[in-house]
């Protein structure tokens, strides 16, 4: 099974209404949503930042919710899946790896592989903890109560719901100390729900007034002038992420689950998808998010896990059937488990500015700063990429001043960061405080609070305990290079690799890596938020079953979904710059494609398809870095017996071209992301060329070739020659995307052309620039007119080598040439690029 398409929208966000297609994408954006053609499509770019909610731009946010909505049902369409509440809590739960299991290669996680005697030691105590359960449901205020045949409309139920909710904690909570004793032992022991009904404070792009009908949350504490602690119960503010500035409101709380009710699952479904794309913004390499869902008319309460598979639902539970209390119960005493950040899905190993990396062994790491985050997904389900740029600077100096990291203009945004507070000022504050009774309640029934009677504005918030990153061992499964120079600058990437493509990236950065045109790579590894635990979505399929709540169309009931295993991958590498988006000249845009070309060669040749050429995947580095010398690797190609001679006489002819150039060494334009990459090797050895469907892309960079046998779902065989056209289409899209221009100063005719470029009318935009007669800068900007007729020739030259591929193609050649086939038509597309190059700027490489 192949990986679908994924999209990428402009470079230049530009906040527009949302439309149903929209992937929330940028010039690095990979998504994988699709329409119901087969292909995905984007929108012109839409902002997507966490902010906060006074400093967003108007828009009408019930029509770009309903439109997030439905973006939400179709990439959840065919991944929504039902877990018993018994299999769901022990995957949730908290958890220790096995000793003597190991997570090999190509591997499968299963619960069997984990110590689960957290939740199995509480086991026994669930029967009591129902009756307390039912207890507190009669003495909270109102009692708790459910109607016969439910709620009639929305509003009437958040009440019985949240106090529902609130006894659950606590009741769980009762489970725990009748094992443990008092005391503070869970990641979530004080966490508290209230109705809300009201905009979070903060949001992600279009999803800025989400209003969830009630939130799950841990209470702030103020402190007065006598050192006393109070808590509050309800907060005034709940966020995403808290800033430094929210954490100095006294009542402004972490919004950790939100709750939804609705009349119909379907609904309920999307409006919680867009709760989960929050928290996952908010986290971005978080394991799964939690939101809890009640489907008023039918007293149905269900805990909804997205992870990057889709979504697993818990069944449907019954909150006013005492039968199905103690299924509710296990699921919240599944949370009460959880001791760390690690057990709740959360990194411990990072914090909002920095991250540890290991050191050479594996055995101890090091804290880098985070000085950038150069992508950022916003998608639900997929790969969903997160790329980070770190140096390990560790103080501020007048070159190097320190900012919080900033998401660049490449990528969907960025989040709030938060300083560091001193250890000091906690260990201050945690000396000073006196606990009042803060014993937990039912309903509306407040905790013992002198907030009550203090002035306002009299106490100030306590410091909260900053959490701090710490070391965790990974699983690093290339040997770490040695990474930590002085002042050293590195990319981390994150990605949720299926299982397909488990070691795609790994093996082909292993075996290219620091080759002209590729990223140095120091090491690949499984990426661990808790010592030993691999982060998968595995536990939440394993066992579960296809749950048919968005599919209602006939086709659907013709398909047998497929669980999507994916596990999170951490790649780093050395940093190589920037978009294309941003070169000053055509000349130094046009150098740094072939710099970039040569690194595919480079991949090529090794027995890589790189299969995903797009704007986001090539970046330009304005200081040339030192790679392995292109005339010694060709000297060595060239004395191989290996390779034919026909084949060597393109290679002669490369070197010759490249001696012209003086392109050797020195290495501007790099070829990143292989996570989609594939071993020739491998591939030509399982392949039946007449039955090829294995493709993959960034739909706006794809040739028409492979976007038409998508769409009728026709065999085909990607080759490099479509991979060139994808390189094509990626020069096209910088030239049309280069230059700042604010909304009143872009030139009519590049406006046009940047939402053909970005949707299916993309042809329309390529015929304007390279049929018409010359473009004129007072309508197409300075920069697009002068790289007109080199695309133009560049194409004639593409299109000769389509019809010679399909000549090839067409003597249906055996498996055992492919090979060859692919490296001698692109080294003859390469050349007749630098050939053209050379021509259209004959001064040389710059």
């Amino acid at each position: 099974m192949s990986e679908e398409p994924r999209t990428a929208s402009s470079t230049k966000p530009t906040p527009v209404q949302i439309k149903r297609s929209s992937h929330f994408s940028s010039g690095h954006s990979n998504s994988n949503g699709l329409k119901s053609s087969g292909l995905p499509t984007s929108s012109r770019p839409s902002s997507s930042v966490i902010q906060s909610s006074s400093n967003l731009e108007q828009h009408t946010p019930s029509a770009a919710q309903s439109a997030m909505k439905e973006h939400s049902k179709d990439e959840l369409r065919g991944a929504t899946w039902e877990m018993s509440p018994v299999d769901l809590a022990y995957a949730l739960s908290a958890k220790a790896w096995k000793h003597g299991v190991s997570f090999d290669e190509n591997p499968h996680d299963i619960i069997e592989n984990y110590d689960t005697h957290l939740l199995e030691t509480l086991e026994p105590h669930l029967l009591a903890s129902a009756e307390k359960l039912r207890q507190l449901m009669a003495e909270s205020t109102p009692p708790v109560d459910f109607p016969d045949h439910g709620h009639p409309n929305e509003e009437s139920s958040y009440q019985s719901i949240n106090n529902f909710l609130q006894c659950c904690v606590a009741a769980a909570l009762f489970a725990s100390e009748m094992e443990n004793g008092p005391g503070d032992h869970s990641y979530y022991s004080k966490l508290r729900f209230a109705e809300w009904a009201k905009p979070v404070s903060d949001g992600v792009g279009s999803d800025d007034s989400l209003k969830p009908d009630l939130v799950g949350f841990i209470p702030r504490e103020t402190e007065d002038s006598s050192g006393a602690i109070s808590t509050h119960d309800i907060p005034s503010k709940v966020s995403w992420t808290l800033s430094d500035a929210a954490r100095e409101e006294a009542n402004h709380c972490e919004l950790l689950i939100p709750v939804e009710v609705k009349r119909s699952w379907s609904e309920l479904i999307a409006q919680a998808a867009t709760y989960a794309r929050c928290l996952s913004f908010a986290s971005p390499v978080r394991q799964f998010s939690l939101v809890l869902a009640y489907q008023y008319k039918a007293k149905e309460l269900r805990f909804l896990v997205f992870h990057p598979g889709g979504l697993t639902a818990s069944a449907a539970l019954d909150p006013s059937n005492s039968e199905h209390h103690i299924d509710i119960l296990r699921l919240f005493v599944a949370l009460i488990t959880w001791e760390t950040r690690a057990d709740a899905g959360l990194p411990e190993w990072c914090d909002e500015t920095s991250s540890y990396l290991p050191l050479k062994g594996n055995d101890d790491g090091v804290n880098l700063r985070i000085e950038e985050v150069l992508h950022r997904s916003l998608a639900l389900r997929g790969r969903s990429p997160e790329v980070w740029r770190l140096s390990n600077r560790t103080q501020d100096s007048a070159d190097h001043p320190f900012i919080p990291p900033p998401v660049t203009s490449l990528t969907q945004g960025k989040r709030p960061t938060s300083s560091k507070r001193k250890a000091t000022e906690e260990g201050d504050s945690q000396r000073k405080r006196k606990k009042k009774d803060t014993a937990t309640q039912c309903g509306n029934v407040t905790q013992n609070s002198s907030a009550a009677t203090k002035k306002p504005g009299y106490g100030k918030p306590v410091a909260l305990k900053r959490f701090e990153a710490r070391y965790v061992r990974q699983g690093v499964d290339t040997q770490p290079n040695q990474v930590f120079e002085d002042d050293i600058d590195i990319v981390s990437k994150f990605s949720w690799v299926s299982r397909r493509y488990f070691n795609a990236e790994r093996n082909m950065l292993h075996d290219c890596g620091d080759s002209f045109g590729v990223a140095k790579h120091y090491y690949s590894s499984v990426v661990h938020h808790k010592e030993g635990l691999p982060v998968t979505n595995h536990l939440f399929l394993n066992l579960a079953t296809f749950w048919r709540v968005i599919e209602k169309d006939d086709a659907w009931k013709k398909k047998d979904p497929i669980k999507e295993y994916r596990a999170l991958r951490q790649h780093v590498s050395s940093f190589c710059g920037r978009s294309l988006v941003h070169v000053k000249t055509p000349e130094e845009l046009f150098n740094t494609i072939a710099h970039a070309m040569i690194g595919y060669w480079n991949m090529l040749r090794k027995g890589y398809q790189h299969r995903d050429i797009s704007i986001g995947n090539m970046l330009r580095c304005e200081t040339a870095q030192a790679k392995a010398s292109l005339s010694e690797v060709l000297a060595i190609m060239l004395r191989d017996i290996n390779i034919s001679d026909s084949r060597k006489a393109l290679l002669k002819k490369l070197k010759d071209l490249l001696e012209r150039l003086k392109i050797d060494d020195q290495c501007k334009g790099f070829v990143i992301d292989g996570d989609l990459a594939i071993n020739l090797r491998e591939y030509f050895f399982d392949i039946n060329l007449s039955e090829a469907t294995s493709r993959s892309g960034t739909v706006e960079f794809m040739s028409e070739g492979l976007i038409t046998s998508v769409k009728m779902k026709e065999p085909y065989l990607q080759s490099p020659v479509d991979d060139v056209f994808s390189f094509f289409y990626s020069a096209l899209w910088a030239a049309v995307y280069n230059g700042d221009y604010n909304e009143l100063g872009l030139p009519n005719g590049l406006d046009v052309l940047r939402q053909e470029i970005a949707s299916e009318t993309r042809t329309r935009a390529v015929e304007t620039v390279v049929e018409r007669v010359a473009l004129k800068a007072n309508n197409y900007g300075d920069f697009l007119p002068k790289c007109q007729a080199f695309l133009r020739s560049w194409q004639a030259i593409i299109k000769r080598i389509v019809v010679d591929w399909a000549a090839i193609m067409d003597k249906d050649p055996e498996a055992g040439t492919l090979e060859e086939h692919f490296c001698t038509f692109y080294e003859r597309s390469l050349l007749e690029y630098l050939e053209l190059l050379i021509e259209m700027y004959p001064s040389g490489s710059e």
